[in-house]
């Protein structure tokens, strides 16, 4: 984070070097004229060899500076832009987690709710998942309001992976406590419904995360949109989608893939029948 909030103070001070060397080299410049006109009269030449000479120095000199400065706004913005294509997969992700989560809360709510009627014994064998975080993502971001945004909803996981881990480690062990008949049939249902009510809780959070993370998606999507000069022009050159006779040249792949692995198969049945034969095994 750091790195990121001194990048512009960084190109203020790249920038401040740059204008000092500028104006010393115009002092320089009309100082050894001054002096030269002065002292050695007509030697125009001298002095005409020696601005040149050190005109090519400078601005030999402030085109590496301006080198530099340009190939690190580029790596720099190459890596926002990497950044930016790892979170949106992070976050596709996230959305196949929390469609998980919900489908197994309200699965174990279903079960649960009509054992509990009936007044039947049950176990349940599904757990809820957590969320993986990238925290590197942050670091490589540069547009400010999307490391807030990214930030706060990193918060966000890491408060719902607490509550996950909670809730597993609840129902795992009124679980065992039920299997090992340390408690009775009466206590389990106590706490299964405990745990059905607090499940209820933890669907509608799953919710806002997940209108969260589309949040974040959608917006990273948009800033992905204004890519690096040089990633755009491989975009542009390279091949978006697939051929439009992908589906006849797909069919010939597998033929030729089938192919192999028959050649294969028959070439590892051979050694072995060879070997079976050198030890006079019966080869059925």
């Amino acid at each position: 984070m750091n790195s990121i909030n001194n990048w512009p103070t960084k190109i203020k001070k790249l920038l401040a070097v740059v204008c000092v060397a500028i104006i010393f080299a115009f002092v320089f410049i009309f100082s050894v004229g001054f002096f030269s006109n002065l002292f050695l009269g007509d030697s125009d030449k001298n002095f005409e060899t020696l601005i040149g000479g050190f005109a090519g120095a400078f601005f030999a000199f402030l085109f590496l500076r301006i080198g530099e400065a340009l190939t690190k706004i580029y790596e720099r913005q190459n890596k926002h832009y990497n950044a930016l294509v790892t979170l949106e997969r992070l976050c596709n992700r996230y959305l196949n987690v929390i469609s998980n989560n919900i489908f197994v809360i309200n699965d174990f709510t279903t079960l649960a709710k009509k054992a509990l009627e009936e007044n039947k014994p049950f176990i349940y064998f599904n757990v809820l998942h957590e969320f993986s975080l990238d925290e590197e993502i942050t670091l490589n971001l540069s547009n400010l309001d999307l490391i807030n945004d990214v930030f706060s909803f990193e918060m966000g996981i890491d408060k719902m992976n607490n509550s996950i881990s909670a809730t597993n480690r609840f129902y795992s062990e009124i679980k065992s406590a039920f299997v090992q008949k340390t408690i009775d049939f009466e206590t389990y249902k106590i706490n299964v419904g405990i745990l059905v009510s607090k499940l209820s809780e933890l669907k509608a959070f799953l919710d806002d995360l997940e209108r969260e993370n589309k949040e974040i998606v959608a917006r990273a999507r948009i800033l992905m949109k204004d890519k690096p000069i040089f990633t755009l022009l491989v975009h542009m050159f390279s091949k978006k989608r697939y051929p439009s006779d992908i589906n006849d040249k797909t069919l010939q792949e597998i033929k030729k893939l089938d192919k192999e692995i028959e050649q294969v198969r028959t070439a590892s049945q051979a050694s072995i029948d060879n070997v079976l034969q050198k030890n006079n095994f019966k080869i059925d």
